[in-house]
């Protein structure tokens, strides 16, 4: 007889134990997916976690499909490919990336500028969405911004489900809802070593750009050379996308001018580490 009660009492236990890991599953994932030429890992801390995650890579998905200059049939290969000829009506959501990009670029005087070139000839109309490229030779490169975006989509689609708890991080740009959330800046000089940890709260939003993995790839426009005077530049802000463009215009305008702009802007700081290894905070 006893030993019925133990084997019950086992059997009850594991039971219990299948039932509490199913709901912590359930109420804290974390999936990896990879889009837009890197990995993004979306975790989620509430109930329905797994179908949150999945909703708001869907949403990635999409951001991906319509800003890929890589893609023949994205919207911005449209454009480009009526460049000095028509205009193209495009979606919501590329519609708000590229006006975005010209906010970005009219308030860093064309330090970030996704035409590479002048982002005056670029031309956006509000009233019927349509986007128009005014030289034949201009093409746009949402490379600058597109990651970001695609980030705060996310993070968007997740609030309007009521997620109270989550980090979407696309390698250099990364968005929270909830917090605190303790993210580590790598050092651009070392694989494994990491220069400052951010801690990120409640609708914060991060984006890093910077000679890690591909060299030195961004480009000053005013000169057409790769901009060298940082390694790297990591803003934090409240929208993703806007922290995306404008740390790759920090990055051109240098450590000086990059530091003055981010301190007459409320709500946003910046670490900026010079080509030298001086790292810079806007908040010392």
């Amino acid at each position: 007889m006893k030993k019925l009660a133990v084997f019950v009492l086992v059997i009850f236990v594991l039971i219990f134990a299948i039932i509490s890991f199913s709901k912590s599953v359930r109420n804290n994932a974390t999936l990896r997916f990879r889009v837009m030429g890197t990995d993004v890992q979306i975790t989620v801390k509430d109930r329905g976690a797994v179908n949150h995650i999945q909703a708001a890579f869907k949403s990635i998905k999409k951001v991906a499909r319509l800003l890929d200059g890589h893609d023949s049939k994205s919207e911005i290969s449209m454009i480009n490919k009526l460049a000095g000829i028509s205009g193209v009506k495009v979606e919501a959501d590329t519609f708000s990336a590229l006006e975005q990009a010209l906010f970005v670029s009219r308030l860093t005087k064309g330090a970030f500028d996704i035409t590479l070139k002048n982002y005056k000839n670029l031309k956006i109309d509000p009233f019927d969405k349509s986007v128009f490229i005014k030289e034949r030779r201009v093409k746009i490169d949402m490379e600058g911004i597109g990651k970001g975006y695609a980030v705060e989509k996310a993070r968007q689609t997740l609030l309007k489900r009521g997620v109270t708890s989550a980090l979407i991080d696309m390698h250099s740009s990364m968005a929270v809802i909830g917090g605190p959330w303790r993210i580590g800046i790598k050092d651009p000089a070392s694989k494994e070593g990491i220069v400052e940890t951010i801690v990120l709260n409640n609708g914060e939003a991060l984006s890093t750009s910077g000679n890690y993995e591909q060299g030195k790839h961004i480009i000053n426009t005013q000169t057409g050379k790769a901009a060298e005077s940082c390694q790297s530049v990591t803003v934090i802000a409240k929208d993703a996308g806007f922290a995306d463009a404008l740390s790759t215009a920090l990055y051109v305008m240098g450590p000086q001018k990059a530091l003055s702009l981010v301190n007459s802007l409320e709500g946003v700081k910046a670490i900026v580490i010079t080509s030298s290894g001086k790292v810079l905070k806007s908040w010392e």
